[in-house]
């Protein structure tokens, strides 16, 4: 009797300690099976998105056809110069180098620009990624890509100023195709290298469009390189390796065992009664596929040709805020919840494009009329402000022009550039006369109207 007793009383507990636990995770919104999982995962695939490292492989790329190579190559070569001509060129910090050390440091560099020019030729840009890393995979060829692009534009600009106009065009043309190039890569981290390398070709433009005022049209000076920028990243794919490495980090399956210490517990150790639950492998799955859902949803909200953007953004604010919101454990909030809005990157994109064309085909109309215009507004896409969906502002000033988009914060702040007094608007200014902030806090010279 007592033995029948104690099992009762056994089987009693586990009864209720296991129904408080069933309670607890439906209150956390924490249960699941693995066939949620399993189905969000054929969802997943049947739209496109990667789920595993294996699905981000690709066929082999001729080495005779890949450029990372040649830009390794090149960037070694470099690194090996006795002068250290890419120092001299990009790590001063106030006073630059003199007219004659960059022209010597750009003599040095031939050899490495010629292999640069040589890799932006080539169609493909494969480094054989162990995607299976996940978050400890390095992208170690994307800084010598950006410090020879910098040391390309600094030869750009040398060719400006000697009158070589066509010479600086071209130039700018090997930087831009070699941004380009990056967004073979399925990762975000790619995105944005290539989207720094497209501002610096496009700054450059935009100072070789004034230079060159009426020694050549601008606006064949500007179509040029931003063709040669390509079209816009391709959002989606851009997003693969995001979550296959958000699910390898999640799915550590030692952890989630509990068989040895996890190196990531600063992130995700867990508290109270969420710390049992953390260390099921149903809970584990619940999570995964939450992950999964997530990204999917994002996914398919990124837009993907240029009509899709009004409602791309749109949708995309409405998910980040609503994923934010239905977190259903909050240590992991940061780590495991996706909130990439790529109509951000589209819009940053299009504006600087945009503005660079209206300001040359701006440039033109005074070239061939001698003056510019009291008014300006270009039809179609191109004369439009990707962030407000109005055409580019305009406003000719005492000496010029500035013609502007109103910048990420949608706020008119009369054209001055990103750079000046924390102002977000993006701008073409002709003449550029506002300068980054001195020390002192005070702005540099405006034109008279500000």
């Amino acid at each position: 009797m007592r033995v029948s007793r104690w099992i009762w009383w056994v089987a009693g507990t586990f009864v209720v300690v296991g129904g408080g636990l069933w309670l607890e995770a439906r209150h956390l919104g924490l249960t699941t099976s693995g066939d949620e999982l399993q189905a969000q995962l054929q969802l997943a695939r049947a739209e496109g998105l990667p789920v595993v490292p294996d699905d981000l492989k690709r066929p082999p790329v001729p080495d005779d056809e890949n450029a990372v190579n040649l830009i390794v190559n090149a960037y070694a070569l470099a690194e090996g110069m006795p002068d250290a001509p890419m120092d001299v060129l990009t790590q001063y910090s106030k006073t630059p180098p003199s007219e004659a050390k960059v022209t010597a440091a750009l003599q040095e560099l031939k050899p490495v620009f010629d292999m640069a020019e040589a890799a932006s030729r080539r169609p493909h840009f494969d480094a054989h990624r162990r995607w299976d890393l996940g978050n400890d995979l390095q992208f170690p060829e994307f800084g010598p890509l950006k410090g020879i692009s910098k040391c390309l534009v600094k030869r750009a600009d040398s060719e400006a100023k000697s009158g070589r106009f066509d010479a600086a065009d071209k130039t700018l043309q090997i930087v831009a195709r070699l941004g380009r190039l990056t967004s073979e890569e399925p990762a975000l981290i790619a995105v944005f290298c290539r989207m720094a390398m497209e501002n610096l070709v496009l700054t450059e433009a935009a100072k070789l469009m004034r230079l060159a005022h009426g020694s050549m049209a601008s606006t064949q000076l500007a179509k040029s390189v931003v063709n040669a920028l390509g079209p816009l990243p391709d959002l989606r794919f851009s997003m693969g390796f995001e979550v296959v490495a958000a699910r390898l980090l999640l799915r550590r399956l030692p952890y989630w065992q509990n068989k040895e210490p996890d190196p990531y517990g600063d992130y995700v150790v867990a508290t109270g009664p969420e710390d049992y639950l953390l260390r099921l492998n149903s809970v584990a799955d619940l999570n995964d596929s939450r992950l999964v859902a997530n990204y999917r949803a994002l996914y398919s909200a990124q837009p993907v040709k240029l009509g899709d953007l009004p409602t791309a953004r749109r949708t995309l604010d409405r998910l980040v805020n609503e994923i934010d919101a239905q977190r259903g454990l909050a240590n992991l909030s940061p780590y495991f919840s996706p909130d990439f809005d790529g109509s951000k990157v589209w819009e940053q994109c299009l504006a600087r494009r945009r503005t660079v064309l209206a300001g040359a085909e701006i440039l033109d109309l005074r070239r061939k009329t001698g003056n510019f215009p009291a008014n300006w507004a270009k039809p179609g896409l191109d004369g439009i402000d990707p962030y407000i969906e109005r055409p580019l502002s305009y406003r000719k000033t005492t000496s010029g022009f500035v013609v502007y988009s109103f910048g990420v914060d949608g706020k008119d702040d009369g054209g001055r550039p990103y750079y000046v007094d924390g102002r977000q608007d993006i701008s073409f200014e002709y003449p550029q006369v506002s300068q980054p902030l001195a020390r002192s806090g005070q702005l540099g010279p405006q034109s008279s109207k500000d």
